[in-house]
């Protein structure tokens, strides 16, 4: 065989396998399941609420009140802003037992509870939060736990009755899941939790709501741990009336019960994006 006629043969057995290769890998990528990235990589612009004031320092515990506003518990006794790395900062929250700290109620002395005003996302029929939480590695997961999510409803409105919202709620074997609160109601579970929320490292979480046409059951949430979802909920109707909207972000941060011994965590700044 002549050197250019082997050369020919080499070319066109190359291309057979390539051949072969692509309608292999086409054949095969139709039986695995449709993936869907989680809302922060499909959102084209996010805001990132920061953790320090406007000489560049992390917010003292005073200035963390100041923002919180007055419809706020724990703040000042169990959360801080500590240093994260060379320039980053974390929201450090203790989840204390009653004999920690002095406090008037009892759920003052476990975790904290604030909301985040955002009159930006007002308009917004969608909306992404996103960020990441530490466990230490000998964290007890006790009778279970809820993170930060979002809220809406009317502003202004004193009321429950148009009030939408969504929390990561970890369970007593560190499952985590998405629980969601409709207009009028308390907080249920929008799906089993399918996740852990893994202790001695860092996992992010991020939380979606997209608005329902108003009285039609066209709404949904959804959450991914880690870019895997762990939890949704579609067809579910979170506003009423026209005026409903988002209002910001709800930080809550603790045990669901009194915790057996005292315990600490540490959370991101956030991330929110809408459109």
């Amino acid at each position: 065989m002549t050197k250019p006629a082997a050369l020919k043969l080499l070319f066109n057995a190359t291309g057979i396998l390539i051949g072969l290769f692509l309608v292999g890998y086409i054949l095969f990528s139709g039986f695995l399941p449709e993936t869907e990235t989680s809302c922060h990589e499909r959102y084209p612009s996010t805001t990132r609420l920061s953790l320090r004031s406007s000489q560049g320092e992390p917010l003292s515990p005073i200035e963390l009140q100041a923002r919180s506003g007055f419809a706020s518990w724990g703040v000042k006794d169990n959360a801080s802003v500590v240093r994260q790395g060379a320039d980053g900062t974390a929201l450090q929250v203790k989840l204390a037992t009653l004999s920690d700290v002095e406090a008037v109620t009892k759920r003052a002395t476990n975790g904290i509870h604030f909301l985040w005003h955002l009159a930006a996302i007002g308009k917004a029929t969608s909306a992404c939060l996103s960020y990441s939480v530490w466990l230490p590695k000998d964290f007890a997961f006790e009778d279970g736990g809820v993170l930060p999510g979002l809220i809406g409803g009317v502003p202004g409105e004193a009321s429950d009755a148009n009030r939408f919202a969504t929390l990561a709620r970890w369970q007593d074997n560190g499952k985590i899941g998405l629980d969601a609160a409709l207009p009028g109601a308390r907080f249920r579970p929008a799906d089993e939790a399918d996740a852990t929320l893994p202790a001695g490292r860092w996992t992010r979480i991020d939380q979606e709501i997209t608005l329902n046409t108003p009285g039609k059951p066209d709404g949904s949430v959804h959450m991914w741990i880690d870019g895997h979802r762990a939890g949704e909920k579609d067809k579910l109707v979170l506003r009423k009336v026209e005026t409903a909207q988002f209002i910001g972000i709800g930080v809550d941060v603790g045990y669901l019960s009194d915790p057996k011994k005292a315990a600490e965590l540490r959370l991101t700044p956030f991330e929110l994006s809408w459109r």
